[in-house]
C-alpha cells in the first residue's frame, strides 16, 4: 500500500467528522540584558550583550472550554514549560494570537529549535492584529484599546516593569501577578476572536460537513444560515451567498452559475 493511498484512507476515515480545534494563547518574555553607555539611541555591540530574554509564560485556552492553562519558568521549569507549549501547537488546528505572527509564534519557535524538536504539525494562524489593523480604523491598534473601544472588557493591570523583574527574582507573589495578567491576555483574545470573527476573510472551516448532513457556518459551526438575495460575481460567475445568524459571517455558495463566455481585459 502506498504513503498516497494510506493518506487517502485515513482522509475518508475523518472527513467531516472533527471540528477543528482552536487554541488561543499569549506568551510573557523576560527582557535582553546588555551593558549599554547611554539611555537613548544606543546601538549595542555583540561584545557587549549578555543574555537575551527567554520565554517566561505561557497561557493558553481551548475554545469553548472554560479552563486557561498556565506554564512558566517558576511552576513548571523552562524546558517543561517549551516541551508542553510544543504540545499544544502541535495539537491545534488555528492557534489565536495578538501580534502572534511577529512575536510569540517566532520566539516559541525559536525555543523550540534551541531544544532540538522538530516544528510542531501544521496549523492555520489568526492574529487579531492584523485584522484590527486592515479591517477597522481604530486610533489605537493595541489589545487594550480594541477591547474597551468594542465594550468587550479591558486587559489587566500590572505593576509595571518592576513585576518583571521581581519575577526574575523569583517572588512568588509577583508570579501570581504576573499568571492573573498572562490569563487575563488570553481571555480577551478569545472574546475579541468571538466578537470580530464574522470580519475575518478566509477563515478556515471549523466544522466540515459528513455524508448527508447540512452544511454549517465556515467559521463558527452553526447551521443557523440563510440565504440572501444579494449575489456574489465575478468576471465570468455568479455565486449565492448565505449568512450565518449566529456570528454574522458571509458565505458564497461552492457551485456557481455562468455568465458570460468573455472576461474583461
Amino acid at each position: 500500500m502506498s504513503i498516497a493511498s494510506d493518506i487517502a484512507a485515513i482522509r475518508k476515515e475523518y472527513a467531516g467528522q472533527q471540528k477543528l480545534k482552536i487554541l488561543t494563547f499569549d506568551i510573557e518574555t523576560g527582557p535582553n540584558i546588555a551593558y549599554v553607555w547611554r539611555l537613548f539611541k544606543e546601538n549595542i555591540p555583540l561584545e557587549r550583550f549578555i543574555e537575551a530574554g527567554e520565554t517566561l509564560s505561557i497561557s493558553s485556552k481551548w475554545y469553548d472550554k472554560p479552563d486557561v492553562e498556565f506554564l512558566s519558568n517558576f511552576h513548571n521549569g523552562h524546558e517543561d514549560m517549551i516541551y508542553q507549549a510544543w504540545d499544544l501547537l502541535d495539537e491545534a488546528d488555528i492557534v489565536v494570537h495578538y501580534n502572534g505572527d511577529r512575536f510569540d509564534i517566532p520566539r516559541l519557535n525559536t525555543e523550540f529549535a534551541k531544544l532540538g524538536l522538530a516544528p510542531p504539525s501544521p496549523y492555520k494562524s489568526i492574529d487579531l492584529y492584523k485584522v484590527v489593523r486592515s479591517r477597522f480604523a481604530l486610533a489605537s491598534n493595541k489589545l487594550a484599546y480594541a477591547l474597551t473601544f468594542f465594550g468587550i472588557g479591558a486587559k489587566v493591570k500590572h505593576s509595571g516593569f518592576d513585576l518583571w523583574t521581581r519575577c526574575l527574582a523569583g517572588d512568588a507573589d509577583a508570579w501570581e501577578e504576573m499568571r492573573i495578567y498572562n490569563v487575563g491576555d488570553v481571555i480577551g483574545t478569545e472574546d475579541l476572536y468571538t466578537y470580530i470573527r464574522s470580519w475575518i476573510k478566509n477563515h478556515p472551516i471549523v466544522s466540515p460537513i459528513a455524508e448527508g448532513e447540512v452544511d454549517v457556518c465556515t467559521r463558527c459551526g452553526s447551521d443557523n444560515l440563510t440565504i440572501t438575495s444579494k449575489n456574489d460575481r465575478t468576471p465570468t460567475f455568479e455565486y449565492g451567498t448565505v449568512v450565518c445568524l449566529e456570528c454574522g459571517g458571509w458565505m458564497r455558495e461552492k457551485q456557481g452559475t455562468r455568465i458570460s463566455n468573455l472576461r474583461s481585459l
